[in-house]
């Protein structure tokens, strides 16, 4: 009895921590957007405050096992920021995260100090060992990581003083193993897929790039027309100054329209 209501407790605070955990998308938007690298670090550091708050809240809304001994889903979005974040944000969010748990105090303060730095930088770590871009990462791998952050908490309730240790992992051990690598993997994805868009977008842009800067500088006179109606959506400037009319008067004719440039066109090739 006692064992259904602590997994239907986990569940339950896990539940409460999804829409904290959920913001971090907002964080990792904030930190992926392309801007020059001091405003890069600058944001990296806002989103270190923010994740820290984030954690904060975390912590607010965990549930007591006993007293002084709290849980809650600060291992995930720690290690979560470590793997797709990096250094800067993830240690701002471990020190705020620290300077918190710290004032909550309690028996287990010691212990949930060393779970927020060790979770934080398996994160850090897992990032510079993995090979591949993040981007592809496996649910596989997500499971395996979320297994090892929470496996690496667990041990670390050893720490707890007295027989607070024996009753802490026997209390919470399964459900943590089991229900954490998923909470991990559900947001490591969403984190992962919008890494994808936004690897995407950058691709399209450079893309774009490519072909106007090739477009703008063909010695060749290229228009294009709009499939349906005809009409002349956009020229390169080989073809205006071989016309010899702006390309305000290109833009918008008809296709049967442009005969009238013929005489232009021989005359220049003559």
């Amino acid at each position: 009895m006692r064992y259904n209501l602590l997994m239907s407790t986990v569940i339950v605070t896990l539940i409460q921590n999804a829409a904290l955990l959920l913001a971090m998308m907002v964080v990792f938007d904030l930190v992926t957007s392309q801007k020059p690298v001091k405003e890069q670090r600058l944001l990296q550091g806002i989103a270190g405050l923010i994740l820290g708050g984030l954690c904060i809240g975390l912590m607010i809304a965990s549930f007591k096992l006993e007293t002084g001994i709290i849980f809650d889903t600060r291992s995930v979005l720690l290690s979560l920021s470590g793997l797709f974040l990096g250094n800067i944000p993830t240690i701002i969010t471990m020190v705020i995260a620290s300077i918190y748990r710290f004032w909550h105090g309690g028996a287990g303060l010691w212990t949930g100090v060393s779970v927020i730095f060790a979770t934080g930088f398996v994160g850090i770590l897992w990032r510079h060992y993995r090979s591949g871009k993040l981007a592809n990462i496996s649910l596989r791998e997500l499971y395996g990581f979320g297994f090892v952050v929470h496996l690496i908490m667990l041990l670390l309730m050893l720490t707890l003083p007295g027989g607070a240790a024996s009753r802490v992992i026997k209390g919470i051990g399964f459900p943590v193993l089991l229900i954490y690598p998923i909470a991990t993997i559900a947001l490591g994805r969403l984190l992962a897929n919008r890494l994808q868009r936004e690897n995407a977008t950058e691709a399209l842009t450079a893309s774009e790039t490519r072909y106007r800067r090739l477009f703008e500088s063909a010695r060749d006179g290229i228009l294009i027309l709009d499939a349906e109606t005809g009409i002349v959506i956009d020229v390169n400037p080989f073809l205006i100054n071989l016309l010899g009319y702006s390309r305000d008067a290109l833009l918008s004719k008809k296709a049967w329209e442009l005969g009238s440039f013929k005489h232009a066109i021989s005359n220049e090739n003559e």
